[in-house]
């Protein structure tokens, strides 16, 4: 009879707390009703997606390939859908009207590149019968991939920043910049992921290029579990204020705009229309025209049919 003995190191037990805790928020976030189930919903996903690379992580760690050779060749690597499940999560909870199009399925179309490269490394595994991260191919293939991770999270951040400083524009007309207290914190961990990021880039670059790969899986452990934490960190403060049915921040969406504050923006609408010619465009809309303002569809509506007294096709 075999025995089959499994040394467990302190990084060992680290990713499997941190599988355990990322997988509860996953089910609190999907299943738990809120008025921002929906964007919770992207996050539930971006962590699943933490959670899954790092069981890859804790399966090659502890030898699992010895005992079940085969789950190599599962796919539990998606890289290239952090970048676009962080901006999906941004933009629901900023833009609450949104609605998740057809032609929106693109931006995880990068994912197919990542699949495929799995599907010709399982490939090489049959052949050779070595793990799929062993071979030849999955070495030639993953720096590539690890690139356009790197491009895509710091793209889709950069989006995510642009929706939020968006969405700040919504209060600009309130007086002072308490407004930029609403969505700090989400602001602050998205920075400091981007960050992580970062430090994570030029260390591979450096492993890459002067140590030819030579610091081994071991040396990008902590960079997994700084990672990990700071999506859980992100989900427990989505989840936690939403349960206490207060947003993180102070207040989640604008308030109404009072009579006077609807006269401000309905004399910057004229002065924005006149000096831009917008109303020269045959094919403006209200969609098209609040996306040129920073403005929500909804906002504008209200600014047109309230002190305009006008209405868009």
């Amino acid at each position: 009879m075999n025995t089959y003995t499994f040394h467990i190191t302190p990084y060992d037990l680290a990713f499997l707390g941190t599988i355990f805790i990322g997988l509860t928020f996953v089910f609190l976030l999907w299943f738990t009703r809120q008025n921002t189930q929906s964007a919770n919903r992207f996050m539930a996903v971006l962590l699943l997606v933490v959670v899954l690379s790092t069981v890859r992580i804790l399966a090659i760690d502890v030898g699992l390939a010895v005992y079940f050779p085969f789950w190599s060749r599962l796919p539990l690597q998606f890289s290239l859908a952090l970048g676009p499940m962080v901006f999906f999560y941004v933009l629901k909870l900023t833009w609450p009207e949104y609605e998740f199009r057809t032609k929106d399925i693109l931006h995880f179309s990068p994912l197919l590149l990542e699949l495929g490269a799995h599907a010709l490394a399982v490939r090489d595994s049959i052949k050779t019968n070595v793990p799929a991260y062993n071979t030849l191919t999955f070495h030639q293939l993953n720096p590539i991939l690890q690139l356009l991770a790197f491009i895509s999270v710091i793209t889709y951040l950069y989006l995510s920043h642009w929706q939020i400083e968006r969405y700040y524009r919504g209060f600009k007309f309130n007086g002072g910049d308490r407004y930029r207290s609403e969505l700090r914190w989400l602001h602050n961990l998205l920075m400091g992921f981007g960050l992580l990021y970062l430090l994570w880039a030029l260390f591979t670059i450096t492993d890459e290029f002067l140590f030819h790969h030579r610091l081994g899986i071991h040396a990008y452990y902590p960079f997994h579990l700084l990672f990990a934490a700071m999506i859980i960190w992100m989900a427990a403060a989505v989840h936690l204020s939403a349960v206490a049915d207060v947003p993180a921040g102070a207040r989640l969406f604008p308030e109404p705009l009072l009579p006077q504050q609807l006269k401000q923006k309905g004399a910057w609408l004229k002065k924005a229309m006149k000096s831009n010619r917008y109303y020269e465009d045959p094919e403006v809309s209200l969609n098209t025209l609040a996306e040129k303002l920073g403005l929500t569809p909804h906002e504008l509506s209200r600014i047109i049919n309230t002190v305009l007294k006008k209405k868009l096709p």
